[in-house]
């Protein structure tokens, strides 16, 4: 048997270790219900390069077929102990009990190593009793966020939004702003200009855009989409989102006062998920709701009528 094999009631678990490329994660990636950015392809290389850290990719495979993957970011500490982080992995249509106790068991406190494991589970129960069988305790309550299913028609989501933001849409829809999409690279170095000077303007903590820029360095054409809403040549606001699989995530965005008053990022939003549904992406992230720092935000994410789910945390 291999070193990565268990074998139980009769079925042969195997999580192999490197041994895949892009084209294989992505397909992968795109067979599961949702997918996380954090388990992507781009953000594994982008943490890689912004943050100095190894990438380790993993292919769960039951009876030789695969059922998941996830990717493991490791930095050694003072050379002396191993410091792993599984974040919002692994991404699979179902969690397999046996394939957790592997993860969990390629990593030894008598080796050195921590691995600090947030699941992409649902803060339930049933989940926390899932992560105690595997032997891990949780050490910071998880984050919330929405997902929008963009299986529905158009009809079916303007009526899941809440009657403000379908008033703010056509609010802003009156205003005639122009749009301009793009999905390159150039279209990112653009939209980070003008995030980076609004993130000095407020003051807030958002995603580097060092860490944004390794991301687009690594990608693809397709998988970051911008969009800009503006007037004749003056851009008043603007969004950035990453595609991962069968989903997307609405990451990082900016605004002026004028784009405020003219409701631009509810167009903007509209028309992303418009873009989405014609690329049959199936689910949009919005990207995690903070109701106490940036509750204006958390309103507006909440205001689009998706499914809000709170992860069941990290743990060690």
């Amino acid at each position: 048997m291999k070193p990565n094999e268990i074998v139980k009631k009769g079925r042969i678990l195997e999580i192999s270790w490197d041994d895949c490329d892009r084209a294989v994660w992505d397909d992968l990636s795109t067979q599961v219900d949702r997918s996380s950015l954090e388990q992507s392809w781009i953000y594994g290389e982008a943490v890689r390069d912004h943050y100095g850290m190894s990438v380790k990719r993993a292919v769960i495979q039951f009876d030789g077929e695969s059922v998941g993957v996830f990717q493991i970011f490791e930095k050694q500490l003072f050379g002396i102990v191993k410091v792993a982080r599984l974040v919002r992995g692994p991404i699979w249509s179902k969690p397999q009990d046996e394939a957790m106790k592997g993860i969990a068991g390629s990593f030894s406190l008598l080796r050195r190593e921590l691995l600090f494991w947030t699941p992409e589970l649902s803060d339930t129960f049933d989940h926390a009793t899932l992560m105690r069988k595997v032997g891990k305790r949780r050490m910071v309550t998880g984050l919330s966020t929405s997902w929008l299913d963009l299986s529905k028609t158009e009809e079916a989501l303007l009526q899941g939004f809440s009657g403000n933001w379908r008033n703010m849409l056509r609010a802003g829809e009156r205003e005639n702003l122009k749009i301009r999409m793009r999905d390159d690279i150039k279209g990112v170095s653009t939209h980070l200009s003008a995030y980076d000077a609004f993130r000095k303007q407020k003051r807030f903590v958002g995603p580097p855009s060092e860490l944004i820029q390794a991301m687009a360095d690594n990608s693809q054409k397709g998988d970051i989409i911008t969009l800009t809403a503006g007037t004749d040549q003056n851009p008043v606001a603007g969004v950035l989102l990453v595609c991962h699989g069968n989903s997307a995530t609405y990451y990082t965005s900016w605004n002026s006062d004028e784009g405020r008053n003219k409701r631009a990022h509810n167009v903007l939003l509209w028309r992303v998920i418009q873009e989405l549904q014609k690329r049959s992406i199936k689910w949009l992230d919005l990207g995690g709701l903070n109701t106490d720092s940036a509750a204006g935000v958390a309103r507006f994410k909440i205001g689009l009528g998706g499914e809000i789910v709170t992860l069941s945390g990290t743990y060690l």
